[in-house]
């Protein structure tokens, strides 16, 4: 959208915007929004921690913005998994553990909190199946 510079001499303001820079601004929104509200499909191991665009959250990427779930990623709430293994290296989680991203492995969590790199808490274990995400800023260690 542009705001037109009148030219009349000693004259400084601008003209209002016209219909055409209106359709110009909707058109622009709209495909923003579209952008925005487009569906990213994750193909990533279930309860994996992910970033934004969908790779494994890791030391150098550890802006972690939820947990894959049905190719999708969920940033809140709870998720219920049968088998944690490829997530954790256990079959089970540890009932009342607080776990975070892993500086080892791109997309597990560990029940220890990292030493060198960056603390991302991601959530606690309610049961040996059951998780509830609550994903912490990362704290960047030096």
């Amino acid at each position: 959208m542009k705001l037109w510079r009148n030219k009349t001499p000693n004259r400084d303001y601008y003209a209002a915007p016209d219909a055409k820079d209106w359709d110009q601004l909707v058109a622009t929104i709209t495909n923003l929004q579209s952008v925005v509200t487009d569906d990213i499909k994750i193909n990533q191991p279930q309860g994996s921690p992910v970033v934004f665009d969908g790779s494994l959250a890791s030391i150098n990427n550890p802006c972690v913005v939820g947990l894959v779930v049905d190719d999708y990623y969920q940033v809140s709430g709870c998720i219920e998994l049968e088998n944690w293994n490829k997530i954790t290296g256990y079959n089970n989680l540890i009932p009342g553990a607080i776990y975070y991203l892993s500086m080892y492995i791109p997309g597990s969590l560990t029940t220890n909190p990292p030493d060198f790199g960056v603390i991302v808490e991601i959530g606690i274990a309610l049961t040996n199946k059951k998780f509830k995400i609550d994903i912490k800023q990362p704290i960047f260690l030096e």
